[in-house]
């Protein structure tokens, strides 16, 4: 899977989770830094394998 496709999926399934919890009346300022959290930690790393399995594969 590609960087591309992992940060749409990631969007859109945040989404979701966000309008669930409008819908549901809970805070979502919680929500909001944990998705933000998760996604500066793992995309970061996402992005370092893929360039890494790039240049793998060229050799």
């Amino acid at each position: 899977m590609t960087l591309a496709r992992s940060v749409v999926f990631y969007l859109i399934a945040a989404g979701l989770l966000l309008l669930r919890y409008l819908v549901l009346g809970y805070c979502v300022l919680p929500l909001i830094q944990g998705i933000v959290l998760v996604g500066l930690v793992s995309f970061p790393i996402l992005y370092l394998r893929e360039r890494r399995g790039v240049s793998g594969e060229t050799d």
